[in-house]
C-alpha cells in the first residue's frame, strides 16, 4: 500500500486501492512525474500550440511541441509504454502501471506526443523492437524512440473497410524464385503525407492469408485452420 503522502498526492488519489497495491516504487515515481508535467507543462501552453496549429496548419508539428519534446526526453519522460519484455528499451513498467501514466497523459490531448507515448508510435515502435533484427532496428526503430522522427501505417484501401483489418486486400506472397523474396500486389491510399516533414516512415499492412467471404457474417471465416494475418512490413 502506498505511503500516506503518495496515497493523498493528486497524481495517486483517484487510484483505486486494488490498483496501488500493485505499483511499483519506481510506477508512482513516473506517475508522480508525468502528473507534474502535464499540470505543468502541457495544460497550461493548451492556447499556444492552439495558435501555432492555427498558423502552421496541421500536417506541421507546432514549435511548441518540439521543444517540450525535447525536454521531456531529457528528464526521462520517453517511450513510457514500452512493456517490461523489451529489455533495456523499456522504462520497467507493467501495463497497469503504465495506464495509470496514460490516464493522467489524456487530460491533455497533445501531452502523449510530448513524451512519444502516442499513436501510431506506440504501437509502430513495439512492432519494430518485436521483430526488426539489429540491422533494421538502428534503421527504423531508434530513430523513434530518440524522437527524431515520424512513423504512420499504410492500412486504408480504396473499395475496402480498412478500419477491419480482416478486408485488407493487399496481399503479399513468396517469390517462387526466390524464398528470400517477398512479393506484395496492392493498392493504398493516403500514403504520401508529403505535407508531414517528421513522416519517414511507413508500415505497410497486407495480408498473408486471404480470408473466405462469408455473405451476412460481419467476421470473414478463413479457409485455413489459422486466421488470417495481417503482415507488416516496413518501407521508407
Amino acid at each position: 500500500m502506498l505511503s500516506s503522502p503518495d496515497a493523498n498526492h493528486p497524481a495517486l488519489v483517484r487510484i483505486p486501492p486494488w490498483v496501488q497495491e500493485k505499483l511499483s516504487p519506481k510506477a508512482v515515481d513516473y506517475i508522480k512525474r508525468v502528473h507534474h508535467w502535464v499540470e505543468t507543462e502541457c495544460i497550461p501552453a493548451e492556447p499556444i500550440v492552439k495558435a501555432q496549429l492555427a498558423k502552421f496548419g496541421r500536417w506541421k508539428t507546432p514549435p511548441l511541441i518540439h521543444e517540450l519534446r525535447a525536454k521531456a526526453k531529457k528528464e526521462g519522460l520517453f517511450n513510457l509504454f514500452l512493456p517490461k519484455s523489451f529489455g533495456s528499451l523499456s522504462p520497467g513498467l507493467t501495463n497497469l502501471e503504465y495506464s495509470c501514466c496514460a490516464e493522467i497523459m489524456g487530460r491533455c490531448y497533445w501531452a502523449a506526443q510530448t513524451m512519444n507515448c502516442h499513436a501510431p508510435e506506440t504501437g509502430n515502435i513495439e512492432l519494430l523492437a518485436k521483430y526488426c533484427n539489429e540491422e533494421q532496428k538502428q534503421k527504423w526503430l531508434m530513430p523513434l524512440l530518440n524522437g527524431e522522427t515520424s512513423s504512420a501505417y499504410s492500412m486504408t484501401e480504396p473499395d475496402r473497410a480498412s478500419s477491419d483489418a480482416t478486408q485488407i486486400a493487399c496481399r503479399i506472397t513468396p517469390d517462387p524464385s526466390d524464398p528470400n523474396t517477398l512479393i506484395i500486389n496492392g493498392r493504398k491510399l493516403y500514403g504520401n503525407a508529403m505535407w508531414n516533414d517528421d513522416l519517414s516512415v511507413y508500415i505497410l499492412w497486407p495480408v498473408q492469408t486471404p480470408p473466405t467471404p462469408t455473405p451476412g457474417n460481419a467476421t470473414p471465416r478463413s479457409s485455413s485452420p489459422n486466421p488470417p494475418r495481417a503482415s507488416p512490413c516496413s518501407a521508407t
